[in-house]
């Protein structure tokens, strides 16, 4: 039986760090922007106390709780796995929206105990001496003896993030201006009762949106504007992020998301065009959705029937696909792209 530990107080988590004895991961020695993918691998523990830090031979860590006596109440005691580096280098901080950071994934096992409290924490560096600390508890955790369980949260509000503040400010715009300045991602864990209880942490990385436990199918239009730029539609992204062509394939970021996740945009812009035509044939161009299959077909003249030349494209991504027509040298002909649902 898996046992998905429930939502506490945010403003007890905040004002209660103080009070738990720490266990800390640092990822020394790593340089750069936050990165997609690459799991902490060189992890040392720091601020010890009524827990046992171990760094196992595979390169996970566990955190190890001893037994209390059961006729005292239970002493404080708590751990955290972190991946942390200094404020502006590391793979796990940085601007998250700019290096399209989707969602931290990472697989954990116990020794059948839950934890009174669990929780993943994002801290951002508001640059006075300050900190937001964002705190996500929808983890879960197997109540059978080592049984692994992956967990993966999105960066959106949605699934679940969130800070104890004072007023009412807009938490949204909030969450995406903390993602661009992050100095910290990690674990909180404190054990319960008086029984002895361990946890072991691995595959600890930050995916983009192909790498979420979700099926990217499944998320929203509105999520995935979010998690890449850090506003709730399109008409929010600004004129320098939309002109942004990551992968130089002459379609936007945003234009392939629309396609990827907005049916009514695919339709209204599936379309192809000619882009070449030499002595190695006729090169045609049409926007595509990654995973969709298509068909290209090809007639003399508009009145004569279309013929399929060529069948089963699947695109490997989301863009533009192209096809070479290597018989279409000599002569005009006429195209058809055919989408497959």
């Amino acid at each position: 039986m898996r046992h998905s530990v429930k939502k506490i107080d945010s403003k007890m988590v905040v004002l209660g760090v103080v009070a738990l004895s720490m266990a800390t991961l640092f990822c020394p020695n790593l340089s750069g922007a936050a990165r997609i993918n690459e799991e902490a691998a060189v992890l040392t523990g720091a601020d010890l106390q009524k827990v046992t830090f171990t760094v196992n031979a595979d390169n996970s860590v566990t955190l190890a709780f001893a037994a209390q006596n059961p006729n005292n109440p239970p002493a404080p005691a708590g751990g955290i796995a972190e991946a942390r580096i200094g404020t502006s280098s590391g793979a796990f901080v940085g601007n998250y929206i700019a290096d399209e950071i989707a969602g931290l994934k990472f697989s954990i096992k116990g020794s059948g105990v839950l934890p009174q409290k669990i929780q993943a924490e994002i801290e951002s560096d508001l640059g006075n001496g300050e900190y937001h600390v964002w705190v996500n508890d929808n983890i879960t955790v197997s109540t059978t003896p080592n049984e692994w369980v992956t967990n993966a949260l999105a960066m959106t509000r949605t699934a679940g993030w969130d800070l104890y503040v004072i007023g009412d400010p807009d938490m949204d715009a909030l969450w995406a201006d903390d993602l661009t300045r992050v100095t910290m991602i990690g674990l909180r864990i404190k054990p319960s009762g008086w029984a002895a209880q361990s946890y072991t942490i691995d595959e600890f990385k930050l995916v983009d949106i192909n790498g979420l436990e979700s099926d990217p199918a499944e998320l929203t239009l509105q999520e995935v504007l979010m998690a890449r730029f850090g506003v709730d539609s399109v008409e929010e992204v600004s004129e320098a992020d939309a002109a942004v062509d990551t992968d130089g394939d002459g379609m936007t970021d945003l234009n392939e998301i629309q396609t990827a996740y907005d049916p009514a945009y695919e339709n209204a812009t599936f379309a192809a065009e000619i882009v070449s035509v030499d002595a190695n044939g006729t090169t045609i161009k049409w926007p595509c959705k990654e995973g969709r299959t298509y068909d290209v077909i090809r007639a003399g003249a508009l009145g004569d029937t279309f013929t399929v030349i060529r069948t089963g494209l699947v695109a490997s991504e989301t863009g533009y696909m192209t096809y070479l027509d290597e018989n279409g040298v000599e002569g005009k002909f006429f195209y058809r792209i055919r989408r497959l649902e």
